[in-house]
């Protein structure tokens, strides 16, 4: 009898140890990414160049400009 007892003791023991409890699990929120850059302004490090045209005289001339110094860029030259 006390042998019987022992083998439901340990089966009832195996039971309980291998059935899972119920846990509830859930995803954690993560808050919006933030990018590094996102504060700063991109800042253009090459120089913005154009053409400038003028009547000369009526001749048709055309110079450099340089629109982020603003200065000018070598001389007039007819077209």
């Amino acid at each position: 009898m006390k042998k019987i007892h022992n083998i439901y003791l340990r089966l009832f023991l195996t039971a309980v140890c291998l059935l899972p409890a119920p846990i509830t699990v859930k995803a954690q929120e993560l808050p919006p990414p933030v990018s590094a850059c996102a504060d700063s302004q991109i800042t253009p490090f090459t120089d913005e160049i154009g053409w400038v045209y003028e009547y000369f005289d009526g001749v048709l001339c055309r110079r450099r400009y340089n629109y982020t110094k603003n200065c000018w860029i070598g001389d007039w030259e007819k077209v």
